[in-house]
């Protein structure tokens, strides 16, 4: 998904209305057979319909910075700082919500974030030897 909005040479705003109107009517019939169950019987729209139909707007604000951050930073960088996102919901789900953490999810966590630091590190040490060369 970043490699493609990196590639596609649409403005933000643009790629977002896009892969919106691709994906909207498929959704919103999906919905609302899913809430209804037979189509002959969609005549009122519930309160929860229309807030799980509004819920789109909520979602896009983040999709749109994502497009539009996407553009201006390298590839490898977009790739990395998807990384956080999962990170702060783990936090918040052990912290806030004392979700369980077992040394098994305690050993995986550390061991994607020491394969990001190895990564990172090698990325500087590349870029180091980069710049002195141009210097």
């Amino acid at each position: 998904y970043g490699l493609l909005k990196k590639l596609v040479p649409l403005h933000a705003m643009f790629g977002l209305a896009l892969e919106t109107m691709i994906v909207t009517p498929v959704s919103v019939a999906f919905l609302l057979q899913r809430q209804y169950g037979q189509w002959e019987e969609i005549t009122v729209f519930s309160s929860t319909t229309l807030l799980v139909l509004g819920s789109g707007i909520v979602t896009a604000i983040p999709l749109l910075l994502f497009g539009a951050g996407a553009k201006r930073i390298p590839l490898s960088m977009v790739g990395f700082l998807q990384y956080f996102a999962p990170t702060i919901m783990l936090l918040i789900g052990v912290f806030l919500y004392e979700e369980p953490f077992t040394s098994v999810h305690a050993v995986s966590f550390s061991l994607i974030w020491a394969g990001l630091a190895v990564y990172t590190f090698s990325r500087m040490k590349r870029l180091q030897k980069y710049y002195r060369k141009a210097s």
